[in-house]
Parts: C-alpha cells; sequence; structure tokens
C-alpha cells in the first residue's frame, strides 16, 4: 500500500466530518455528494469498472432498505399509532408514576430499556423506540437523540443477541467465548461511565448525581457484571439481554422504596388501572415477545422461520445477501402493532392511512440511509476501508493496540454496524497482534470496543435519531455534540488496551 491510497481513502470520511461535524449542513446535502466522491474514487483512481460500481450501490441500496429503514420505519409506525390512540400519553403516566425525576427516566428509559432492545434486536431500535418515549415523556427532541446515541454504545457489542462477537469469532477463527469474554473485560469501565455521563448530562452537571449515585452505579454495574460473568460462562448472546433486565429491576426498585422524594419533583396523580396500562403498552410487550420468540435464544424457531428468506448475489465473489423475511425486527415491529391494535377494534384502513404518512416522512432519511451504506459497500469493494486499516496500522508500529479502537470505530463510522467492523477489521486486528507479539483476542476485542464507541458519530445512526425526533437537518449539529464523547471513549478504551 502507497501513501496515495491511505490519503484517498480518507477523503470519503473527511468530506463527512466536515459537512457534518465542521461546516454542519444536512446530511441530506453532505452524504450525496460524500457518495458521488467516493463514486469517482473507486472509478477512476481504484479501477472498480462502471458495472462494478453501480453493483455496489444497489448492493447498498437493498443492505440500506432491508433491514435497516425498515426498522425505522417500523419504529415510527408504532408511535405514531401509539400516538393516535392516546397510548402514549398513558406510558407517560406510568413512567411518570415510577418516578417523575427525569434522571430516574433516563435511567430506565434510555439504559435499561434502550439496551434490551440492543440485546435482542439492534438494527436501530435501540435508538429510535427510546427516542420516541423520551420525547412522549417531555424531554426535548434533541436532548433526547443525544442521550440515546451515547447510551447505544458499550451494549452494542452484544447486541442482536451477540451477532457482533459470533461474526469477529468467526472471522478470525478465535474461540467465541475467550473473545467474548476480553470484550466484556475492555468494556468495564465504559460500562460504568455511560450511566454517569447520562445522568450528569440530564441533571445539569455533576450536581446532578445527588440523591442517584448509588442508583448511577448500580445501573452500570448491572451490565458490566452481566457481561464479564455472562460472557464466559455462556457466550456473547444474553449479556446485554439479561443485564438491561437487571438495570430496569433496580431501577423501579429504587424508585419505589430507595427514592430520596425531596430530590425529584411532584409525583403524577393520574393513576393507571393494570388494564389501562398493559392495553397501552401491547405493542410494545408484542414486539419484545416476538423478537424473543424468534431469536437464538429459542433456537427451533428462530431455525424454522429463518428458512423464509431470500438469497441474492450482486456483487461478484462477494458473500451474498440473505434478506431473512420473517425474523427481521422491521417486520416483526410492524406485525405486532398491527396485531395489537386490530385486537383493539382499530380499522385496517386508519393503520394503513398512518403505515403510508410513516412512509412519506421517511422518504428522505431512507435515501441518506441508502447512500450511506452505498458508500460503505463501495469503499469495502473497492478496498479503500483496507487501506485506511492498513494505513492506521503502518503508521502506528508497536503502538498499534493504542489505536486498535480506533480502527474499529472507523469501521462503525463509516458502515453503522459493529458486525461489519468486525468482519472487516477483526482479521487485520490478529495479523497485527502476530506482527508485534501481542495477544490476538485481545486486539480482536479492542476491534468491538473501538467498534462500540464508533457507534455514536456513525451518520446511519444519527440519521436514525433525527428522523425519529423529527429533526432532519440537524444531523451536523448532532454529530457535533457526540463526537466529543466518542473520542473521550476511544481515547481511553486506546490506552487501556495498550497499558493492560
Amino acid at each position: 500500500m502507497n501513501s496515495y491510497d491511505f490519503i484517498t481513502a480518507l477523503v470519503p470520511i473527511i468530506l463527512i466530518i466536515i459537512g457534518l461535524g465542521i461546516i454542519k449542513k444536512p446530511a441530506y446535502y453532505v452524504i450525496p455528494i460524500s457518495l458521488i466522491a467516493t463514486v469517482a474514487i473507486v472509478i477512476f483512481y481504484k479501477n472498480l469498472g462502471i458495472v462494478n460500481t453501480s453493483l455496489a450501490m444497489l448492493e447498498g441500496a437493498l443492505m440500506g432498505i432491508w433491514p435497516i429503514a425498515t426498522v425505522i420505519i417500523a419504529a415510527i409506525f408504532t408511535y405514531k399509532m401509539s400516538k393516535d390512540q392516546k397510548d402514549i400519553e398513558t406510558i407517560k403516566n406510568i413512567l411518570s408514576n415510577v418516578s417523575s425525576d427525569r434522571r430516574i427516566i433516563v435511567l430506565l428509559v434510555a439504559w435499561g430499556f434502550g439496551n434490551f432492545l440492543e440485546g435482542v434486536a439492534g438494527y436501530g431500535t435501540a435508538v429510535a423506540i427510546p427516542v420516541s418515549i423520551l420525547i412522549a415523556m417531555g424531554f426535548e427532541p434533541f436532548f433526547a437523540c443525544l442521550i440515546c446515541l451515547i447510551m447505544n454504545t458499550s451494549s452494542t457489542a452484544y447486541g442482536s443477541v451477540g451477532i457482533p462477537i459470533t461474526s469477529l469469532a468467526q472471522a478470525t477463527n478465535l474461540d467465541v467465548n475467550i473473545v467474548s469474554s476480553e470484550i466484556a473485560f475492555q468494556l468495564i469501565l465504559p460500562t460504568l461511565t455511560i450511566p454517569f455521563v447520562l445522568v450528569i448530562l440530564t441533571g445539569g452537571g455533576i450536581k446532578g448525581l445527588k440523591g442517584v449515585f448509588l442508583l448511577t452505579l448500580l445501573s452500570g454495574m448491572s451490565m458490566a457484571i452481566s457481561q464479564v460473568f455472562i460472557s464466559k460462562t455462556l457466550g456473547p448472546e444474553l449479556p446485554a439481554i439479561l443485564g438491561s433486565i437487571l438495570s430496569m429491576t433496580i431501577t423501579i426498585v429504587y424508585a419505589k422504596f430507595f427514592e430520596n422524594k425531596e430530590t425529584t419533583e411532584q409525583q403524577s396523580k393520574n393513576t393507571i388501572s393494570l388494564s389501562k396500562g398493559i392495553i397501552a403498552c401491547s405493542p410494545y410487550i408484542l414486539i419484545v415477545t416476538f423478537i424473543v420468540l424468534v431469536s437464538p435464544l429459542f433456537n427451533k424457531i428462530h431455525e424454522y422461520l429463518k428458512t423464509f428468506q431470500s438469497t441474492i448475489s450482486i456483487y461478484p465473489e462477494a458473500n451474498p445477501l440473505h434478506f431473512k423475511w420473517i425474523i427481521s425486527p422491521g417486520f416483526l415491529i410492524i406485525l405486532a402493532t398491527i396485531i395489537s391494535y386490530s385486537i383493539r377494534g382499530v380499522p385496517m384502513l386508519k393503520q394503513l392511512k398512518i403505515f403510508t404518512l410513516t412512509l412519506k416522512k421517511m422518504a428522505l432519511s431512507s435515501f441518506i440511509i441508502i447512500c450511506i451504506v452505498a458508500i460503505s459497500r463501495l469503499m469495502t469493494h473497492s478496498g479503500m476501508i483496507r487501506d485506511l486499516a492498513n494505513g492506521i496500522s503502518i503508521i502506528t508500529g508497536k503502538f498499534g493496540p493504542l489505536f486498535s479502537p480506533l480502527i474499529g470505530a472507523i469501521g462503525t463510522f463509516l458502515t453503522g454496524s459493529d458486525t461489519v467492523s468486525n468482519v472487516l477489521f477483526g482479521p487485520l486486528q490478529t495479523q497485527m497482534a502476530e506482527n508485534i507479539g501481542a495477544n490476538p483476542y485481545w486486539l480482536a476485542a479492542a476491534n468491538t470496543t473501538g467498534a462500540t464507541g464508533g457507534k455514536m458519530i456513525s451518520p446511519q445512526n444519527i440519521t436514525i435519531a433525527t428522523t425519529t425526533a423529527g429533526l432532519i437537518g440537524q444531523e451536523g449539529k448532532l454529530l457535533s455534540k457526540t463526537i466529543i464523547y466518542a473520542l473521550c471513549y476511544i481515547l481511553v478504551t486506546g490506552l487501556l488496551v495498550y497499558l493492560v
């Protein structure tokens, strides 16, 4: 690899960072421009050819639509149906009756429920659904996006029932339980720290920890301990799910029995009956039930429903795309929503009308997501992502472990996926470990650790947040906020990987 390859591979990233983070232009301007630049590079510099370039973009478009854009459309459809039927107000009152303290609500909805959604589904649900609930609870939309993006980090390593880690193990030929355990160890500090960041932001500074310090600590510990012990004994499938359930349980119990009422606002006087609460929450209950039932936790159901898929080979010599129709989170969310409201007597015509309005609202955001994934596929097939990773490893030399998380973060920044970052850069990390005599498990784990930090600045994830919140065009403003936390996250984990 020559220096020109590395510099050229940086161009799409630099354009996105400058456009979104510095000039603060909307994503619907910046991302297409970056895509055009990427197309020019792969055709004229990388000699990919017009046909292969077109196929890579087609592959990106299909991947962007299914399952990514589908999940966001589904989540927003559920939210709009809940809003139309006044269910969202009932949910708001239920949460207010748990606690009227905004800090506790953030720990329950964003940290607890968000991590649960990441563990069972992933694909943007952990951002889209909590953002919509927080906004319904009265949180300012931009702040709700910021909170959920910062939250959606450490648990993404174990997202979608552990797919990122199992994919890493397959790509690197490493033992999945060992690499899962190494990742859990590296993520202890970030997992303990993030709840404190969320509470400090919500409470307006360090003073925000007053009265909830213990709860904040327990929220982080419940996730960290689950990741360490469950990943080592059972593997990567359950840490995020069980840890988040424990975290939500602790938060509810604390709010009911140990909360210092002097630190909270006046409790809601709206008493919600059990039956009304269950009815209002039924779409979300059904969503979680469906997602868990079709997950690998119920292997026989999962394996049967997985057969309902289409396999399409698009790019020459690349892995084919697998469209899993029934077990896709987007399909399950839509199905659960339709069943829930149909049972309650909401006419299908009305549901169809709301779904159509959702599609219209999502058109521009779906286009942005398609462009982002197309950039990712172009850079992957042309070798530009490999050029980036190789350039970093050559420049850093013996200090490679310090920058290992950065490589993983770049992968997630470009692709929006921990899984893709692991598949792309996992083998590079193990090769680098062999070159410098380091532990291959430790550096492979570092890729995932860095990938979780890159999640909060991924244009794809940011677009999911802004679309859900109705803030299309403010992606640059949001990136300029999250990038500070992401850089600190990546720096700290890099030092941990290098020094330990």
